[in-house]
């Protein structure tokens, strides 16, 4: 028997479905990166600007657990890609942040629609008692991620 398999021997059922879905997550957005050109770690970089505006250097390295030269490579290649520009910091001129191009973002945009679309499909056909146990599990799930990451 595998370690992963065993790992998941005797979890609760939402805690397997969780593992899937995060499985299924991940080789979906490495598709999504492929036939956008682009690697996987860049799709997640771009999706980290899209959601916080704009971060530095620093904090998208955090993020994405990279080291420096390997933030400052990628950015220059989603720069040089036309997905991203080096703008001033607004509250320190010395420093510069990163920020996702709008037209690099409404291409991704268009190409995630339709799976965002189909996953929203899925929650309207939920009740409205099971979609709030739903939400509530999965932003606990986040919270836990959140809190276990910190440490």
């Amino acid at each position: 028997m595998n370690e992963s398999r065993h790992l998941l021997e005797g979890l609760a059922g939402p805690t397997v479905a969780l593992e899937a879905v995060a499985r299924a997550t991940h080789e979906f957005t490495g598709r999504q990166a492929r036939r956008a050109g682009l690697h996987p770690t860049d799709l997640w970089a771009l999706r980290l600007l899209d959601v916080h505006g704009s971060l530095g250097p620093t904090e998208l390295a955090r993020r994405l657990d990279l080291r420096p030269a390997s933030t400052t490579a990628l950015i220059d290649r989603l720069e040089a890609a036309g997905h991203l520009e080096r703008v001033p910091d607004p509250h320190d001129r010395r420093r510069v942040t990163v920020r996702s191009r709008e037209e690099s973002f409404r291409a991704r945009l268009a190409q995630w629609e339709p799976a965002v679309r189909a996953l929203d499909d899925v929650a309207r056909r939920l009740s409205d008692d099971e979609g709030a146990v739903v939400e509530r599990y999965l932003r606990e799930v986040v919270a836990t991620l959140d809190e276990l990451g910190a440490g």
